[in-house]
């Protein structure tokens, strides 16, 4: 599944809000906690919220690989469990270092 970052906003990354266009055509709002590239997979990633809440009352967080395609950029899903341990890590990384300020 891709999602469409309306205008470009990566590169505008000191803002916290982004426009998403969905699969379905309806523009969403997310907040973005981290932006990041892990040179091993060649990718770079972004972890976001529409700061909703699961039955427990937790936030619920999403990551994504992007691609950057006819001068517009897309949300893709990460393709393996491989990948997806190498993004949990920087995730773990950054809640750790976050809670050490």
């Amino acid at each position: 599944m891709q999602e469409k970052i309306e205008n470009n906003e990566l590169e505008n990354m000191e803002r916290e809000i982004i426009s998403l266009i969905t699969a379905d055509g309806d523009e969403v709002e997310a907040e973005v906690l981290i932006f990041f590239e892990i040179e091993e997979t060649g990718k770079k990633y972004l972890v976001y919220t529409y700061n909703e809440k699961d039955k427990n009352e937790m936030v619920t967080v999403y990551a994504s690989s992007f691609v950057e395609e006819d001068g517009n950029i897309y949300l893709d899903d990460i393709e393996s469990d491989d990948e997806w341990e190498k993004v949990k890590e920087v995730m773990r990384q950054t809640i750790k270092v976050g809670g050490d300020e």
